[in-house]
């Protein structure tokens, strides 16, 4: 069985999996040396901000690194497929650019780990292990990083690709809010929890908010947006 695992933060994965590839996450590699690939949307001078000798750890460990551009100063960069991706889950219609994709097409990878589901799924593994990325519903990431994965796991088990988690995580599982059997089963205080949540969905939908291109990605060409100017402009919540 063609096996790949997904590794976040969270811990160390244990490979007892003869022949299976293990794709680390952003700063994956400190716990795991023996990373098949890593991914890194992040900019590489943020990463090392956050942690110093990045560069120098990852050239040293000699690891494929997939990200959103080539950056000279790793030996091993490798650009993401994007465009084969959208064309392979039919996100942009017509030609590709990047440009297009974010003004006309429907772009779902609000985390790095989505772009790592996607082109796993697009690679064609039997089975999909995500381990240590874990998520706490407290937590900043959480919210418009779950409804994302949810939509990539759907799309794994769509094509009958086993997806294995461990049981804390909540890809794939409704809200604790939420029954998952929907007039089979109600949840005590719904209608209190669901009123909370759509008066903060209101609320959000009020302010004002831009999407620029990364500082370290600037699409080039006649068609390319001006550096710094707004791709999309969202005021209010269409539904």
């Amino acid at each position: 069985m063609k096996t790949v695992v997904l590794v976040g933060l969270e811990s160390p994965y244990q490979n007892g999996i003869p022949d299976v590839e293990i794709w680390g996450c952003t700063f994956a590699y400190i716990k795991n040396s023996y990373l098949s690939r890593l991914f890194i949307f992040d900019a590489i001078s943020e990463c090392e901000n956050v942690n110093s000798g990045v560069v120098e750890h990852l050239n040293q460990i000699g690891v494929d690194v997939y990200a959103k551009k080539i950056y000279e100063e790793l030996d091993n960069c490798v650009v993401y497929p994007l465009e084969e991706v959208c064309t392979e889950f039919d996100l942009l219609e017509g030609s590709f650019s990047i440009e297009r994709l974010a003004t006309e097409g429907k772009p779902y990878f609000t985390s790095t780990l989505a772009y790592m589901f996607a082109q796993a799924i697009m690679e064609g593994f039997d089975k999909i292990i995500i381990h240590g990325t874990l998520v706490y519903q407290n937590s900043i990431e959480y919210y418009f990083q779950k409804s994302c994965l949810d939509f990539w796991y759907g799309v794994a088990k769509g094509r009958g690709i086993k997806v294995d988690m461990a049981p804390s995580c909540l890809i794939g599982v409704p809200e604790s809010w939420c029954s998952g059997l929907y007039g089979y089963m109600k949840v005590e205080n719904f209608s209190t929890a669901i009123t909370t949540f759509s008066h903060l969905i209101r609320k959000l939908g009020t302010i004002p908010m831009n999407a620029y291109w990364s500082k370290d990605f600037q699409p080039k060409g006649p068609s390319a947006f001006l550096s710094g100017s707004s791709v999309v402009e969202m005021t209010h919540l269409d539904w």
